[in-house]
């Protein structure tokens, strides 16, 4: 986990056990090496603790012994890089375990220009060939010069070919009809995708079994109004990720699809998310608790908003003290933060209690707050009883949140 909520950067990039599922885009290769007799490890270097090399008609194997195997690739450019590519690696291994796929765009450091951060981890489900895909979002070094596979260590495993992929077409925008429309979503880690009249189906068959898509780059402070109709049983959240040029790795956080009996679309302002910034190039859907549920996506789009307007968002909402007792005046801590649109001028919040709580301080003045910034409030209660107190702020925005505060038991 990462910095605020559930951010996972699957070790700073991705990890995907298949490759890519149909999608509206051709791919086409960018870079390849093939191993075999004839060419052998084709520029490749393999570290010390690759052992029993074997060269054959249709790659190398080895033993990757000791706690960290690795092979280091030749120099080559790929320029520029983008979030468009991925990595496919054609390995065999008798049963499963854990890799690592490292790139770097230089030279020069304490490993030779790779980064332990610069990394994908690569997940090898079970035993047998598989072509395994890695999504490394590392657009924003600019370039890549050089890669480095870790095969699973304490296994003896056959490589036929390392490939870089990328699409060769348009990636579409962020809005699918699914069931009405082709659609360009993957499976990406633990997911088997159907497409039906009903909508866009996914088994899991691990806990957060992830899909992933390529979308148009758009600019996440104009764009934030998630809109998504989906079924989970058992499931009310989710959690949406992203992908940006600016940072490498994927960012995400919870989101609820249940909205009852309503029929309509569930709905999100990501901006409530600080991570929500810079330029989205993929989205992804993580679900599953135990690893057998079933979703199916019938919408989702992510609409523009109205940059004018300022969003506001609360990030803390707490008694500055760790308890609050009946019939003590206790302080409230708030913190309100401006997610985006203009600068929000000096203005009021209000703020209202239950029937059994008191509110001695029910107006707050804000000064004003540019895009980015944060202030800090402090305001006065008096619970009558214990249990919860349930406190609404209401912002000049015309947002509300509401927290209910535990309330501790009297002192005698």
């Amino acid at each position: 986990m990462r910095r605020d909520g559930l951010i996972l950067a699957f070790g700073m990039a991705a990890m995907v056990a298949g490759a890519p599922a149909a999608r509206a885009e051709s791919p086409r290769t960018a870079a390849e090496w093939r191993f075999d007799e004839k060419v052998q490890w084709n520029g490749w270097t393999p570290g010390g603790t690759i052992q029993n090399v074997a060269f054959e008609a249709d790659g190398v194997s080895f033993d990757g012994t000791g706690s960290d195997p690795i092979i280091v690739g030749p120099p080559f450019e790929l320029k520029p890089a983008t979030s468009q590519h991925w990595v496919v690696i054609d390995l065999e291994c008798p049963g499963p375990g854990r890799g690592e796929l490292f790139y770097t765009n230089k030279t020069t450091g304490q490993y030779g220009g790779f980064e332990p951060t610069w990394m994908a981890l690569l997940n090898v489900p079970a035993a047998g060939r598989r072509e395994l895909t890695v999504w490394p979002f590392w657009s924003s070094l600019g370039q890549i010069i050089r890669l480095r596979f870790d095969p699973p260590a304490g296994m003896r495993c056959r490589l036929r070919a390392i490939r870089v992929m990328e699409l060769a077409g348009e990636p579409p925008a962020p809005a699918w009809q699914f069931g009405s429309q082709v659609d360009s979503w993957a499976g990406f880690y633990a997911a088997t995708l159907a497409r039906s009249a009903d909508g866009l189906v996914v088994r899991a068959s691990q806990p957060q079994a992830v899909i992933i898509t390529p979308v148009r780059p758009f600019d996440a402070s104009r764009r934030s109004l998630l809109q998504i109709m989906a079924q989970c049983p058992r499931e009310q959240t989710i959690a949406l990720y992203w992908a940006t040029q600016e940072e490498p790795g994927l960012f995400g956080q919870p989101v609820a699809i249940d909205c009852g009996d309503c029929g309509k679309p569930a709905e999100c302002d990501l901006r409530r998310f600080p991570q929500w910034r810079g330029t989205v190039t993929h989205l992804a859907i993580a679900f599953g608790t135990r690893g057998d549920e079933l979703l199916t996506l019938k919408s989702l789009s992510i609409d523009e908003n109205d940059e004018h307007r300022p969003y506001l968002r609360l990030r803390h909402l707490d008694f500055t003290r760790g308890m609050a007792r009946p019939g003590k005046e206790a302080e409230l801590r708030i913190v309100i933060e401006h997610g985006g649109g203009q600068a929000l001028s000096a203005r009021e919040v209000t703020l209202t209690g239950d029937k059994d709580t008191a509110i001695v301080t029910p107006r707050l003045a804000i000064p004003a707050i540019e895009p980015g910034g944060r202030v800090e409030l402090r305001a006065r209660v008096t619970p009558r009883k214990m249990g919860a107190a349930v406190l609404t702020l209401q912002l000049p925005n015309g947002r509300e949140f509401t927290r209910a505060l535990a309330v501790h038991e009297p002192v005698s």
